[in-house]
């Protein structure tokens, strides 16, 4: 059991807890700097690769002297200058075919190619670190105990790699951890006995070629800590690029007038200020595409969307649930790296309401504000081909009595005022789904369906209520009508 377990009588743990810091900081560099160099490719790929064995070699190798100094029995113990170099190197060079091996590993893969080649790097570092002692603590290390460290530390390397390739976001910094389990757990069981004499270790002294255990860990700290400043210093130029360009896209999306939309499935991941002040709510990750467009709930709607290449008008359901007209456009686009889906859509309120107007402005009198002679041709086609009941259409031609006389003796604008009080007064008349028109300068058409029996009295009926005097400013104006009336037989359509 003794050959197996190492021996921590004496050991000061202090030393272990700084080692147990340096060694997470640099797996937790190295897994970033390994996600990093994943996403690019060319020379940016070959530097991040080469700059994150730098670190991640250097900070192992650090690690392993600081976590000396906890069985020495001095601070001047000296080790041999061409092994201790040579246990960084190896440390730093077997680390660019590992993190290569990692970047070019598929996620999900169950390959344990990476972990073997950590164990390899880390062991081959720590064992030729022992040997730098000048033999005097290999003779402490029994094989049982190093073949022990190195399966140990190979397990643990092999859990983290299926962790990074597993996990997402912050979660893959579990690999950093299991790493550090791997790396204290091959060093410490492969470490010499914490009471390796003073004598035996002093008597490295007399190298010439020689550093003392206190001047390799200043040395190998002081290297981790300015890679490490160098990386934050890019981590954080990193971020602000990432800042800016965010924040000029942003603005770029705020400018434009519609709204656009970025949904992967039926899921909203991101829209501009035009979509949400359309939307009547305020930005929120949980919104789904069928929560303001019901006719775009499935992700098959969508797709078909997007392989017509051409606006569709839909009706919008904003917060309010409101109805709006919108026009939408969709197109599959690069959004953060990944391939989304990009709707664009224009609020159509405005256009209807104009298009409305000038409609409106086609089949409407200007002056009486009631129907044109369009209008009531257009109007009593589609009354004859949808008779209802089987009471015949009758059309009421409404004519202005010495109309001409009027305008000539006492000016167009009485003419215009009689016209007006005539169409005022038809409206209060007729029946209210009558259908009623101004078809020439001085005629009034009516169209209603009324029972054979009615018509020559409602004709009257007419004639007499339209006949009322106006005031033109002396005396009174006497206005009087002419009505004449035409009744469809069964076979009329038009």
């Amino acid at each position: 059991m003794s050959d197996t377990l190492p021996d921590f009588t004496g050991y000061n743990f202090t030393f272990a807890l700084g080692a147990l810091i340096l060694c997470t900081l640099t797996m937790l560099i190295a897994v970033r700097m390994i996600c990093r160099a994943a996403m690019v490719k060319g020379r940016p790929y070959q530097k991040r690769l080469l700059f994150s064995a730098c670190i991640a070699g250097n900070g192992v190798w650090a690690t392993h002297f600081v976590a000396m100094l906890g069985c020495a029995n001095s601070l001047a113990t000296a080790y041999q200058v061409p092994l201790t170099l040579l246990s960084m190197l190896v440390a730093m060079g077997l680390f660019i075919p590992t993190w290569w091996s990692e970047c070019h590993t598929p996620n999900r893969s169950h390959s344990p190619r990476t972990a073997l080649l950590m164990t390899i790097t880390v062991g081959s570092m720590h064992y030729i670190g022992i040997a730098a002692m000048g033999g005097a603590g290999q003779e402490f290390i029994p094989s049982v105990r190093i073949i022990l460290s190195l399966a140990v530390g190979f397990a643990f390397f092999y859990a983290g790699t299926l962790l990074l390739r597993h996990q997402r976001g912050r979660r893959r910094s579990l690999a950093a951890l299991a790493w550090v389990l791997g790396i204290c757990s091959l060093h410490f069981m492969g470490m010499p006995h914490a009471s390796l004499s003073h004598a035996v270790m002093g008597g490295m002294s007399q190298h010439i070629a020689s550093l003392s255990l206190a001047e390799t860990v200043g040395a190998g700290t002081s290297t981790f800590l300015a890679l490490a400043c160098i990386f934050l210093l890019l981590e954080y130029q990193s971020a602000r690029r990432k800042i800016e360009e965010s924040t000029r896209a942003r603005s770029f999306a705020d400018a434009a007038l519609e709204g656009l939309v970025v949904t992967t499935g039926s899921t909203i991941l991101d829209a501009n200020s035009a979509f949400w002040n359309l939307a009547g709510t305020k930005p929120n990750a949980a919104y789904h595409l069928k929560n303001f467009f019901p006719v775009l709930a499935s992700e098959e709607i969508v797709q078909k969307l997007i392989e017509e290449e051409t606006p569709r008008e839909i009706q919008m359901v904003n917060h309010d649930g409101e109805r709006i007209p919108v026009e939408i456009y969709a197109r599959e686009s690069l959004w953060r790296g990944k391939s989304r889906t990009i709707l664009a859509i224009i609020d159509l309120r405005a256009r209807k309401e104009t298009e409305a107007t000038i409609k409106e402005l086609a089949i409407t009198d200007m002056l009486t504000g009631i129907g044109n002679r369009s209008f009531f041709v257009t109007s009593l086609t589609d009354l004859l081909q949808n008779r209802p009941g089987n009471n015949p259409i009758v059309v009421f031609l409404v004519d202005i009595d010495r109309f001409k006389n009027i305008n000539e003796t006492c000016g167009h604008a009485m003419g215009d005022k009689v016209l007006s009080h005539i169409a005022k007064r038809l409206q209060l008349l007729v029946p209210q789904d009558a259908i009623m028109a101004r078809i020439a300068g001085d005629e009034f058409a009516v169209a209603c369906v009324l029972s054979p029996d009615d018509v020559t009295d409602f004709a009257s009926y007419l004639a007499l209520e339209l006949k009322i005097p106006l005031p033109d400013g002396h005396d009174e104006l006497p206005v009087s009508v002419s009505v004449g009336f035409a009744v469809s037989d069964d076979e009329m359509k038009d």
